[in-house]
């Protein structure tokens, strides 16, 4: 299927709008530099979440270590060599049972 996966117009409409809805003015200000503001506040005042939220923003997130443990147990099978003829075919199955 091409194009776009089933949802993403949808999130891509939703982001417009909210974009849209953060960079209007109130009262001279952006509702984008209000939001900082309140989030720094919060930050400010011990909200745990919002020092987090605001780390995140300008150092970016803490890498996550995961240890993975693969066992590989794999069957291999060889292929016998191309016989010459059907007959040696024969002959070499004929051979093995």
């Amino acid at each position: 299927m091409a194009g776009r996966p089933k949802g993403a117009w949808a999130d891509k409409a939703f982001r417009d709008a909210l974009r849209v809805a953060v960079l209007e003015k109130q009262d001279g200000t952006t509702k984008l530099r209000k939001l900082a503001d309140q989030l720094v506040s919060a930050g400010m005042s011990g909200d745990v979440s919002a020092i987090k939220e605001v780390a995140d923003r300008l150092d970016g997130r803490a890498t996550q270590q995961t240890d993975v443990t693969i066992t590989d147990n794999r069957l291999v099978a060889r292929l016998p060599e191309k016989a010459a003829s059907d007959e040696a075919w024969a002959a070499e199955v004929a051979a093995v049972h």
